[in-house]
Parts: C-alpha cells; sequence; structure tokens
C-alpha cells in the first residue's frame, strides 16, 4: 500500500515539527524541523495503519465468507437451471449412431488415457454430419461434477478453441488442447488464458446457429437467437498432480494469498508485494495436519521459509474448490541480517524529502492540526478547511511512496520513490508544486537524493555521489 501522508505548513514561517503537542494554537508552534520527531509521527501513522489494515482485512474476509454463503444457493441454482435449458437429453447425439440420419450428428471423442498429467496435451477426435446451412461447431471445457457443483470448482470453463471448428456439412478432425487455457478477453482482445488446476474435466460440443454464445469480447450489437441443434462430449478427462493455486506467489501476492502473508510479519517490517515478488521462490508441496502446505524460501530484504497451506478436504477428484478464507500460513518471515527495515527506509527518505522545503515552511503533522482545531469543531478535513478559509492554508502531502531493494557488492540499501505536492487552501485547494523525488537510503540510515524534478539548492552532503 502506498503510503500517504498529510503535514501542514504556512509559508514564510520558521520550520517546526509540531510533533508531540495537543491542543495547542498552530502559531504557537514553532522551532526547527526534528528529524527523530517527524520519523516518531511517521512510524505511528505506518503503524495504525498496518493495524487497520489487519483489520480490514479480516472485517473484509468475515464480509466475504457471509457473501459467498448467501449466494451459494442461488449459484447452484442457476447452474442446474441452465444444464436443464442447454444440455437437453433429446439433442444428445451418441458416437455409435449411424452416419445416416437426417439431423445433425455430432461426436466428440478423447484420445488416449482417462488421466494424465496436467499441462500434457489432449487429443479430441471431432466427427459431424448433416450440418445445416448457417450452422457451427463450438467446443469447450467444464468441470466434471454435477449441475450445481461445478461453480465451487477452479479451473477451465469456457472454449478451447478460438472460433468456429467447422463449417462444412460433413468431416473429421483432430483437435489438440493443452488442458489448462480457455479463450478470454480480459483487455477485450481474445486470447488464450491459463487457467489450468488439477481436476476431472469433460469437454463439450455443440452444433449450433445464431450469435456465438462463447464469443469472449465484446458482444454482437445485433444478436440473434441461438439455437443448440446437436451435443456431445467426452468421457471424464482426469488431470493429475499437484494443485497450481501458488503457483504465482513470487509474481503476485494478492487475493487470498496477500492476508496469511502479512499475518506473519511484524508490524516494524510489512509485507511489500513489490518487495517480496522477486525474493521468493516455491518449494515444494508436502502434507500437513488435515492440510497441503507450499513451502516460500525467501531471500534478502526478507528472512524465512513461510509455508501456504489449504485444507485437505478441499482438494478432492473433481479439482479445488477452494475458498478465499480456506488459505492460511505457518512459519514467520523476518528481515535479513543487515537490511534496515522498508518501513523504517521509507521513513527516513520521506524526512528527508519534508526537508527540502523547511527553509521556507514550518511543518504541522495532520493529526496534530486536527487536535489544534477550535474546540468543539468535527475533526474532518471539510471542517478543518472551512475554519481556515479566511487565510491562506499551504501544506504539502507525500503519496506514491514506493520502496525497491538492491543489493550491490554484498551491501544492501533500498531505492525510496516519493510524489510530494505542495497545496494551498484558500477558497479553493490548488497545487503550487509537484516534485517526484528518488531517495538511496542505506543500511546505516544514511540517505541521499538521487533524483528530483524540482531543482533546489542542494547541499553536498545531501546528494548521492554519481
Amino acid at each position: 500500500m502506498a503510503l500517504f501522508v498529510t503535514v501542514l505548513l504556512e509559508a514564510g514561517a520558521l520550520a517546526a515539527s509540531g510533533v508531540g503537542r495537543s491542543q495547542a494554537p498552530i502559531t504557537e508552534q514553532r522551532g526547527p524541523v526534528s528529524a527523530d520527531s517527524l520519523g516518531l509521527a511517521l512510524q505511528a501513522e505506518r503503524i495504525e495503519r498496518e493495524r487497520w489494515t489487519a483489520k480490514y482485512a479480516e472485517t473484509n474476509r468475515k464480509s466475504e465468507r457471509e457473501r459467498y454463503e448467501a449466494d451459494a444457493a442461488a449459484r447452484r441454482t442457476a447452474e442446474i437451471e441452465r444444464e436443464r435449458q442447454v444440455w437437453r437429453p433429446e439433442k444428445i447425439t451418441g458416437c455409435q449412431v449411424s452416419t445416416e440420419v437426417s439431423r445433425p450428428y455430432l461426436c466428440v471423442e478423447r484420445i488416449g488415457a482417462e488421466s494424465r498429467p496436467l499441462g500434457e496435451e489432449i487429443a479430441l477426435r471431432l466427427t459431424w454430419h448433416n450440418l445445416p446451412a448457417g450452422a457451427y461447431v463450438r467446443l469447450w471445457v467444464r468441470n466434471g461434477a454435477e449441475a450445481g457443483e461445478r461453480w465451487q470448482y477452479a479451473g477451465p470453463n469456457g472454449a478451447i478453441v478460438p472460433d468456429f471448428v467447422a463449417s462444412a456439412p460433413s468431416g473429421t478432425t483432430v483437435l489438440r488442447w493443452d488442458g489448462k487455457s480457455v479463450w478470454c478477453a480480459p483487455s477485450d482482445i481474445p486470447k488464450e488464458c491459463d487457467v489450468g488446476e488439477v481436476g476431472q474435466y469433460v469437454v463439450r460440443a455443440a452444433v449450433l446457429s445464431g450469435t456465438d454464445p462463447f464469443w469472449p469480447s465484446w458482444p454482437d450489437p445485433k444478436p440473434t437467437p441461438v439455437r443448440w441443434l446437436a451435443l456431445s462430449e467426452t468421457a471424464p478427462i482426469g488431470l493429475t498432480g499437484n494443485p497450481r493455486v501458488f503457483d504465482q506467489v513470487p509474481a503476485s501476492t494478492i487475493g487470498p494469498v496477500n492476508g496469511p502473508l502479512r499475518s506473519l510479519a511484524p508490524e516494524s517490517f510489512p509485507i511489500q508485494s513489490s518487495v517480496l515478488k522477486p525474493t521468493a521462490r516455491l518449494g515444494e508441496w508436502h502434507d500437513g495436519w488435515m492440510s497441503r502446505c507450499r513451502t516460500i524460501i525467501l531471500s534478502a530484504p526478507y528472512a524465512g521459509r513461510p509455508e501456504l497451506c489449504i485444507p485437505a478436504d478441499r482438494l478432492d477428484r473433481f479439482g479445488l474448490k477452494l475458498r478465499s478464507w480456506d488459505v492460511f500460513a505457518k512459519g514467520s518471515i523476518g528481515i535479513a541480517p543487515g537490511v534496515m527495515p522498508p518501513g523504517e527506509a521509507r521513513e527516513r527518505a520521506q524526512v528527508a524529502a519534508f526537508r527540502r522545503v523547511a527553509n521556507v515552511a514550518r511543518y504541522i503533522t495532520y493529526r496534530e492540526a486536527l487536535k489544534a482545531a477550535p474546540e468543539g469543531s468535527h475533526p474532518n478535513t471539510t471542517d478543518l478547511d472551512m475554519q481556515r478559509r479566511n487565510r491562506a492554508v499551504t501544506w504539502t502531502d507525500q503519496s506514491q511512496v514506493y520502496a525497491n531493494f538492491h543489493l550491490e557488492r554484498g551491501k544492501p540499501y533500498w531505492v525510496i520513490t516519493i510524489d510530494q505536492s505542495i497545496k494551498t487552501l484558500n477558497y479553493e485547494e490548488r497545487i503550487t508544486e509537484l516534485e517526484a523525488l528518488t531517495f538511496r537510503v542505506n543500511a546505516d540510515g544514511r540517505s541521499c537524493l538521487i533524483q528530483a524534478s524540482v531543482r533546489r539548492s542542494e547541499l553536498p552532503d545531501h546528494l548521492c555521489p554519481r
């Protein structure tokens, strides 16, 4: 999460920290900028934010569970009804039916073994006859569970070919599917999306007419009714191996994985996704107590071998029916020896950024500004701004504060980027200056400025050597 800190300042006044004082008029808070006081204020805000984030995550998980349980019956009913409407017994043509029948005929068959490792290519034989004019053949995959239960399972569910398979009246072809991909359009352009997961699946085929119901991108502006003329499906196909649920952990820690990992790290150095990404690699799956777990092997700046786990009963022959709150973590996450915690490095860079305007401003933290508001006023931004409309108030915002870890010749350091804006509020808010800053913070706590979009009279010892 990007750190967002507001510090009020008034142009032309002497620099002052304002931290540690309460219920005092702003005009009385003067004195030199204190790096210690600013750092402590930033640290307190960070710890409070992390506690709020953890509380929010727990509340969100609880509400998500309640929504899931409330929606389960509706999703189950909708899936059964969809199956009843589409997969009508009178439209199913078995693969042993004579090809001389006048109605459309379709057969899709699995070639080869009943089960195979996930990711191994699957061959399918498709045969069709008496395809009416304007009709076409589509193939898609579904989970092997009964209608009403499939929606719970992860894995492929959708078209396995990008377009129509056949348009000639009769024919036979062999198609190959990677067992993982379906066609989707996350950015409007159809593409193959890898959503492979272990489990049991069935490939279905249909002779259709009308608007293609499997087109993944923008819908047809002038759709025509869909008619299901013939149906066929393969025998079950088992895809074996270990679940892929944590395979993307080194690339992403969002979703159900992020919360459990955060819970293992102390508040003094919260888990930061952009830092964890390149430093984590996955160990092997192993069985735990009524669970299956996978070790995450961390390297600098983090240290430890935490485990991400799923309950054993969430994996059955049909696949993985995992809910977000099922994922849990074990172990601990620490900071590597000789590495400054990223939260502390960010705070040191923020103090250095604040000091760039210390010659024209005095500082007061946003929290202290609220405390200094008149007795009985409502402590929120709108009321505080209203109270100061009769005189211009200038302050600075710091946002988009990111920490990136570097290791150079065995020496660790952080590169911190900060967007700092100076704003003035009178009758309306306006930005008077915006600068992008990049700092280097070494393991011993020393910081220096690498780059700034606004030129100031920097002291030589504040600039990083070229």
